[in-house]
């Protein structure tokens, strides 16, 4: 009876035995970007687990795509965690002393004599957290293409990748059902339907963030049906209910449609899914891999739990400045709009003086250096007609930069209009295939909730694209001398 329903029992001991010994591990994008969360002894305990599987272990090229693109962010997060954690400790320390001379407990006649040297006491223990604090400031990685983590994850990950998308109609496929399997709740990836189905572009294929974990589990299965690989092992750190089997609050395994698909898909002998701390846990015996502490896996297990919990769509009126959005087009006059107009020299309004001049051009240069990082061919479009031109595939593609301090009254302004149809006719004369609209806010976004509310109008963006003739409108911020995109919006979307 097991061999007809193998994926609702777990595997002998032997079984696991030879899964450790044989199999492929692959890891998601998760479990890549927490390696930057860990304290450093542990990141280096989770390293050395897996240089010792390192010749056996493939990624998805989405999980590459995804950790690329996320890995900025993720050493932001956890640089600014530390550095707020150094602002509480000397917060705290001052308003202590102070509070404490305001209360005056010595004059007070309640027995307490000595309070000076208590609070000198305290104050000596604030010091030396500090001190601690200040050491581990130092040592966080560096905001940059560069970084000693990334580069050791990418040495281990050397010729391990799979195979991009070659082109839209590929990608698309691997999604083509996403739509009934999530509202069937087959899984992985119905539980981010609820995401805010923001879009983005790898060498000009168009992907919705809410497809990840369906990409991933295609490509994973395509690898191992192609590969003819009989043993594998997942481990991810996404502890979200499409990925585990859980009754009344206990996870049992992982679900089992996942693994009945696996094994009736690619025809794998063994497969199972691990959390990124029972992996850590199961190296320890099966990998002997004898610097995995408890203290180690526990850390690694509080860490998953914080960093890809389950997602949830906020209440329709959960940020203030949201009402921003409501504003009628009639309540907008053009003079409302704080819109420094088109980058192009040609356009520059004199009057406003060279420090606009400076910001356009700051703006610019972020923004080039954005598409850079993404595309190999990419030029200075000195023609007055578009800021860049970019050739990808045997396809042009016109981008023109704006940069803006509010968003939501430009593109509810009669001043969007206007520009998309400039730059309809600019894409016209130049014969440019494709044109797309770069907004570019001109101050760094750091708040969850503004981004989350940013990113909840990209289908009202997207409509706006369908409506206007333009292939993608983006939407950014600038973060010092780094454009981030928060919201593309593609012709095309629903």
């Amino acid at each position: 009876m097991k061999a007809s329903f193998s994926w609702y029992y777990r595997p002998t001991p032997e079984a696991f035995e030879s899964l450790w010994a044989e199999g492929t591990f692959i890891f998601d994008t998760n479990v890549l970007l927490n390696l930057y969360s860990y304290p450093e002894a542990v990141r280096e305990v989770y390293f050395s687990v897996l240089e010792k599987i390192g010749q056996r272990i493939w990624i998805p090229y989405h999980v590459g795509l995804e950790f690329h693109r996320n890995r900025i962010n993720r050493i932001k997060q956890e640089n600014a965690r530390i550095r707020k954690l150094l602002t509480t400790i000397t917060d705290v320390s001052g308003q202590l002393r102070e509070e404490i001379n305001t209360v005056e407990l010595e004059k007070r006649n309640l027995g307490v004599k000595d309070m000076e040297a208590r609070l000198k006491s305290a104050q000596e223990a604030h010091d030396s957290l500090r001190e601690a604090v200040q050491i581990a400031c130092e040592k966080l990685p560096s905001i940059s293409l560069d970084d000693p983590i990334g580069d050791r994850i990418a040495r281990l990950l050397e010729g391990k990748v799979g195979s991009h998308p070659h082109d839209q109609a590929a990608l698309d496929a691997l999604v083509v059902d996403a739509k009934d399997r999530y509202e069937n709740k087959i899984p992985p990836g119905f539980s981010d339907a609820g995401k805010d189905g923001s879009v983005f572009f790898d060498r000009d294929i168009a992907y919705q963030r809410q497809h990840g974990d369906l990409i991933i589990w295609r490509q994973i299965i395509d690898h191992a049906k192609t590969q003819q690989i009989g043993k594998l092992v997942f481990v991810t750190g996404d502890n979200k209910r499409d990925w585990w089997w859980s009754e009344d609050g206990k996870t049992l395994g992982p679900n089992t449609a996942l693994l009945q698909e696996m094994n009736l898909k690619a025809s794998t002998e063994q497969f199972w899914i691990y959390s990124a701390d029972q992996f850590l846990t199961h190296a320890e015996n099966y990998l002997r891999a004898r610097e995995v502490t408890p203290e180690a896996i526990q850390q690694v297990k509080e860490i998953s739990k914080t960093s890809d919990g389950p997602t949830t769509a906020p209440a329709e009126d959960a940020f203030p400045w949201e009402q921003e959005i409501r504003l009628s087009t009639n309540d907008i006059s053009p003079t409302d709009v704080d819109l420094l107009d088109f980058m192009s020299g040609d356009a520059l309004r004199k009057e406003r003086g060279e420090a606009i001049e400076h910001a356009k051009k700051r703006v610019s240069r972020a923004v080039g250096r954005w598409l850079r990082q993404n595309y190999e061919n990419v030029l200075t479009y000195s023609g007055g007609m578009f800021d860049y031109v970019v050739f990808n595939d045997n396809i042009t593609i016109g981008y023109q930069i704006l940069s803006v301090s509010n968003v939501w009254q430009f593109v509810y302004s009669p001043a969007f209009q206007r520009v998309a149809y400039e730059l309809n006719e600019k894409k016209k004369d130049a014969k440019i295939r494709r044109a797309r609209l770069v907004v570019a806010i001109d101050r760094p976004i750091f708040g969850d909730k503004e981004l989350q509310s940013y990113r909840r109008v990209e289908r009202a963006l997207a409509k706006s694209a369908n409506a206007l003739n333009l292939d993608a409108i983006l939407v950014g911020h600038i973060d010092g001398d780094d454009f981030q995109p928060i919201v593309i919006a593609n012709r095309g979307m629903n």
